[in-house]
């Protein structure tokens, strides 16, 4: 919620914290915004305390003057005067009052009503009573911290989103899990809006936002389960929300909604039967969604039904509860373009301010997206033939058959290396398959390799992980003995020769390990494969997946928070892979210059080495003649000759004799640590 204001809201913070000095908890501060559509609405809203009698509490006995008094003050909201078009104030009436009866007993009245002065200045000198709302909330959020961002989207995230469904006057428009209605209060005209949230207090608050902007009589908005109460029959022109990021459904929502896991899928898979003819369903998803295997089966829907019109790119740092990116995907029942799918980089329209917030130039993305939705802009793009980071970041169509090819990933990077020019590695390398526990077991009985704990729950295996691999691209063999034991009773087991890649951190780290028919526990990020010697030299190879061009396409295929490839794009990297022979003549000549390499290091250390010995006796013999030299001179400055140590070569020389015994001994010093 970083739009510009026309309210200055300096007082109403400075409000908010002198209430807060008072123990007011941040719950408590919706108070605030109650009180003040009251004043707007013209109700009157009376602060009544009670007196109700404890038993066996001595904890809240209290003293006056000489007596006990066995009660205690509860407060509580009424609310009078209320029209018959007005009634839902009536339940929301119910839900503050909850809230003033928790106010502690030392917060005066007084004090929580500091706020009518500011707010009815507000009211007198400010006609957009929306705006004014949102200010205030905007403050009161921000005293709640990243607790409330499952609740709260940028407003101005939430009006962009709304203005791409481009809708008619009279459309209608479901927001499930609609937190505080931020896409029911950018909706305008006689535009419908059904939104539910399960939330109590933020239900409450949201009906108050909506209220502030006029909608209320245009709204719907329902304190429940989006989940046990989607919409069966009614169809909308616009399905729209911000679910919160990778809910896990119970196995009862499971087993309602299609066997979907996530919320996303859940998400876009009920609400497309929601869509009119030509309605669209727009959603927020964590960047992760594009290319999890969790969610392939909704993407795979999206993608072969020709239903997803956009995936639009955001950085991180623009949602209020996770700094993770995060993709707005467009679902769109009438296609412009069909058979493609536009991707659309936000992040042009976004400045940084400070570290902690940024700038969105909402107007400008939304003008590039209609853009680029236009009929006449239906030309397929064609892929740079290697991926370039300094490309710029304009829309790009991508035919469909080309992401079913891609396996429905839909991270654009993996689009861009399209025609890189190789032999993929699937030509070269086999996959070697694993083996179970309950299978290593067995063919230790055959190999009677067993001893007295064998069928124990445990049993040591020599385990490789992905620090066992090389990164040295001259040292490259695993050495068996050097690998630590692990007690397992489960996991993958190899007992052949194999050629290891590592699947995650962004650095392969190939290597060969040579197992002698001994079992070896192998660490699931670890992949085993063969190499056909025919096609490619060992070493080749390795030096190939360091080279430039590997680590440029594993930039692009790398997913998630922590850096991963998966086999089948680990198959598909490609590599130059001349002849054998060429092989065999360019990685002698390689060695060669190694070794002439080596040999001038091993020289070089050996030259400093004689040096170092040779100069180090008379070097430490002449620290201490000049440390002497030293002691002498100031004995007889001190003694006999206190000039001496001021005596200078000439007049025409600067330093004197002191000044050149304090450099010789620091030079002296230097080249001896040197």
């Amino acid at each position: 919620m970083n739009e510009s204001k026309t309210v200055d809201n300096l007082e109403f913070i400075k409000i908010i914290e002198e209430l807060s000095s008072f123990g007011i908890s941040n719950r408590n501060l919706y108070l605030l915004l109650y009180s003040l559509t009251c004043q707007k609405e013209g109700f009157r809203l009376d602060f009544v305390t009670e007196k109700n009698s404890v038993n066996n509490d001595n904890s809240l006995l209290q003293k006056e003057g000489n007596k006990l008094n066995l009660y205690y003050e509860k407060r509580r909201l009424e609310l009078k005067n209320v029209p018959e078009e007005k009634k839902v104030f009536l339940k929301l009436n119910e839900v503050f009052s909850k809230l003033f009866s928790d106010l502690k007993s030392s917060l005066d009245l007084k004090d929580f009503m500091l706020l009518e002065g500011i707010s009815q200045n507000q009211l007198e000198s400010n006609n957009d009573f929306g705006k004014i709302f949102d200010t205030f909330l905007e403050v009161i959020v921000g005293f709640q911290g990243k607790r409330m961002g499952e609740f709260v989207l940028p407003s101005e995230i939430g009006e962009f989103l709304i203005n791409l469904g481009e809708l008619e006057p009279n459309a209608s428009v479901f927001n499930p899990f609609a937190g505080l209605a931020t896409f029911g209060a950018h909706l305008e005209n006689q535009q419908t809006y059904l939104g539910h949230e399960i939330n109590e207090l933020i239900w409450a608050v949201s009906v108050l936002r909506l209220n502030a902007h006029d909608r209320l009589n245009y709204s719907e908005f329902l304190n429940v389960d989006s989940f046990g109460n989607w919409p069966s029959s009614k169809k909308f022109d616009l399905v729209i929300a911000n679910p919160p990021f990778r809910l896990r459904l119970s196995i009862n929502q499971q087993n309602d909604f299609s066997g979907e896991k996530w919320v996303e899928g859940f998400f876009l898979h009920e609400g497309i039967k929601l869509l009119k003819p030509k309605g669209k369903l727009i959603t927020i998803v964590p960047r992760g969604f594009l290319s999890s295997h969790g969610d392939k089966k909704i993407r795979q829907h999206l993608v072969e039904q020709d239903l997803l019109e956009a995936v639009i790119s955001f950085p991180g740092g623009l949602l209020m509860q996770t700094n993770i990116p995060f993709v707005v995907l467009i679902i769109n029942n009438n296609k412009t373009h069909k058979n493609e799918i536009a991707f659309i980089q936000g992040s042009e329209y976004i400045t940084d301010i400070n570290k902690n917030n940024k700038l969105f130039y909402a107007e400008g993305l939304l003008q590039e997206v209609k853009s680029a939705l236009l009929p006449n802009n239906n030309q397929l793009n064609e892929p740079s033939s290697l991926y370039n980071q300094e490309a710029p970041l304009l829309p790009e169509f991508i035919g469909i058959e080309n992401i079913v090819e891609n396996d429905y990933y839909l991270e654009i990077n993996r689009y861009r290396i399209k025609n890189l020019k190789g032999t993929e590695l699937k030509k070269l390398l086999h996959f070697e398959e694993t083996f179970s526990y309950e299978q290593a077991l067995e063919y230790l009985e055959k190999e009677d390799v067993v001893d007295y704990n064998f069928r124990a729950p445990y049993r040591e295996f020599k385990y490789v992980s992905t620090k066992d691999l090389k990164t040295d691209s001259k040292d490259y063999f695993i050495d068996i003995d050097s690998l630590s034991n692990k007690r397992v009773r489960h996991g993958k087991f190899i007992n052949k020769d194999v050629f290891l890649v590592s699947m995650i951190g962004g650095n392969l780290k190939p290597s060969f390990l040579t197992s002698g028919n001994a079992i070896i526990h192998l660490s699931n990020e670890v992949l085993p494969f063969t190499i056909n010697k025919n096609l490619i030299y060992p070493q080749w190879l390795v030096r190939e997946l360091g080279s430039a061009k590997v680590k440029e396409q594993l930039k692009v295929l790398l997913t998630g928070v922590i850096p991963r490839i998966r086999k089948e794009d680990f198959l598909n990297l490609k590599i130059e892979v001349p002849s054998i022979k060429q092989q065999h003549l360019e990685m002698e000549e390689i060695q060669g210059l190694e070794k002439q390499v080596d040999d001038l290091e091993s020289n070089i250390i050996e030259q400093n080495s004689y040096l170092r010995h040779t100069v180090a006796g008379p070097l430490s013999d002449l620290e201490h003649a000049i440390e002497a030299i030293d002691i002498i001179i100031r004995n007889l400055s001190e003694n006999k000759m206190p000039q001496i140590l001021k005596t200078k070569v000439s007049n025409n020389h600067l330093y004197t004799l002191g000044e050149h015994l304090e450099d010789s001994r620091k030079y002296v010093t230097f080249i001896v640590d040197t």
